[in-house]
């Protein structure tokens, strides 16, 4: 017996490919970031510097004498969200590396640090270089 009529099974078919999708993306991001832990040294010994948390959403840097600087965000919530992150380590841009979502954050991105929006669920790598 059909349940549904045939908009509804199109309509559950393309929830699938977007969750399905989502969480390909999710797994490329984590793989790849640990594929980066194992090279980088400022994954491997940096500094933590926390630069926001909230219930939903988590920004830090991570820095290791003159090496390259790697920023991560992420907004773990069901909702979109800005992050006006501001500090005296921080530039006012840095460049997209890895993207939960590559078609809201491509990468190689320059993004605005006191005013990055995330979207829902969203994982941002950021990088940019050392600066005396």
């Amino acid at each position: 017996m059909v349940w549904d009529s045939l908009e509804h099974t199109e309509e559950k078919n393309e929830t699938v490919k977007m969750m399905s999708e989502h969480r390909r993306s999710c797994h490329s991001f984590f793989k790849t970031l640990s594929d980066l832990r194992g090279k980088e040294r400022s994954l491997q010994h940096g500094d933590f510097l926390l630069l926001h948390n909230s219930t939903t959403s988590l920004a830090f840097l991570r820095q290791w004498d003159q090496s390259e600087r790697y920023l991560t965000a992420l907004n773990l919530g069901k909702k979109s969200v800005t992050l006006r992150l501001s500090h005296a380590h921080l530039p006012e841009h840095a460049t997209v590396l890895l993207s939960t979502d590559p078609k809201t954050h491509p990468p190689e991105k320059s993004v605005q640090l006191g005013d990055l929006k995330l979207e829902a669920e969203e994982a941002l790598l950021l990088h940019f270089p050392y600066t005396a």
